[in-house]
């Protein structure tokens, strides 16, 4: 049975407020955005999201900031990760830490809401130099997994998958996921949670074979490391500076996830009566790329009752759903306005092209 989610709310930490999965705005995208895009276009009915991740929180500042919130927004589906910020800590408490998931999952779950989760790999196979911390992180998956099957709660367990240590899903930090790290997560999650159009692709190689790095190149990659990420983060522990301060929640209210829009355009019709065709151009069934969706739209025109031969206006609807591009003129007819602007006399080509244009 596939179930439909009305309304979709994200907890956690930096990698649910999407670190480093950059917009191109100087903000972020995410998992967390992209598995909202995931689910949106997979059902009929509209889905509102809320982001409430913060980079750098605890799980205790999870459950404190987060989870009445989140509970107040009354959700269907709520995505929660923390526990990452714990291990690192010069101190860890492993018991407090299993009573803030028991907590977080057991309060989502009484609220009949529907949960997911997942665990970290091993973070030695993604930094060597992070050795130290493989015994934590163990630990930590091993809290998330009890209490997420205690309290069915669905996982995705990466741990489990070679996948999920390939460094080209990895930030140059080694801590977060670039962007096709995030793309990963996100279809991980939608094919855990039975998303129409999802499958186990994401499990798949992301290109061919790496070759082994000679050790001088090792050497010199782990100390560019040392001296651009560690070195800043042991500063802000020692000051105990959280990356998170002074951070708002990037979508604190939950919002409609808007769909590709195609309208319908009136083309000629044949002898045997008039219809009504969806044209779309033939990247857009396939322009699906890092998040991005490209629609055909077509310009509206209040004063005209039929469109025919309208020019197509492409749209990019990016996964913050904040920009969207397009020119309703095709180039030619563009230079060709330009040049009549100058005063210059058209050829008789290019008259042809803006009649070829000019909507009836």
């Amino acid at each position: 049975m596939v179930m439909t989610y009305r309304r979709y709310v994200a907890g956690g930490d930096s990698s649910t407020e999407g670190l480093e999965d950059p917009d191109g705005n100087g903000g972020y995208i995410g998992f967390a955005d992209r598995l909202a895009q995931h689910i949106a276009d997979g059902q009929d009915e509209p889905l509102e999201y809320a982001n409430l991740g913060i980079r750098g929180y605890k799980m205790g500042e999870i459950r404190r900031t987060q989870l009445d919130p989140a509970l107040a927004m009354k959700p269907d589906l709520l995505s929660i990760f923390g526990g990452v910020n714990d291990v690192l800590s010069a101190r860890c408490d492993f018991d407090a830490l299993r009573a803030e998931f028991v907590i977080v999952f057991g309060e989502l779950r009484r609220a009949g809401s529907t949960v997911i989760t997942f665990t970290m790999p091993d973070p030695a196979a993604i930094n060597p130099l992070a050795a130290n911390l493989r015994d934590r992180v163990t630990k930590l998956n091993a809290i998330i997994r009890s209490e997420a099957a205690r309290r069915e709660v669905l996982l995705v367990d990466f741990e489990d998958y070679p996948v999920a240590v390939d460094p080209r899903l990895w930030f140059d930090d080694r801590l977060h996921g670039n962007t096709l790290g995030h793309i990963r997560v996100a279809a991980a999650l939608a094919w855990r949670l039975g998303v129409p159009g999802s499958d186990e692709s994401w499990t798949g190689p992301v290109g061919e074979e790496l070759v082994p790095r000679r050790p001088l190149e090792r050497l010199s990659s782990d100390l560019e490391w040392a001296r651009h990420y560690l070195a800043p983060w042991l500063g802000k522990g020692f000051r105990r500076l959280s990356s998170g301060r002074g951070i708002q929640p990037k979508r604190p209210i939950p919002t409609i996830v808007p769909k590709p829009v195609i309208r319908a355009e009136r083309v000629e019709a044949p002898h045997d009566g008039s219809f009504d065709k969806l044209r779309t151009p033939p990247s857009a069934a396939s322009a699906r790329v890092s998040g991005t969706m490209v629609t055909s739209l077509t310009p509206s025109s209040s004063s005209s009752r039929t469109r025919t031969r309208s020019p197509v206006r492409v749209g990019m609807f990016l996964p913050t759903w904040s920009a969207r591009i397009g020119s309703s003129r095709c180039p030619r007819s563009t230079s060709t306005a330009s040049r009549t602007a100058r005063g210059r006399p058209r050829s008789p080509r290019a008259s042809r092209a803006a009649r070829t244009v000019r909507p009836e």
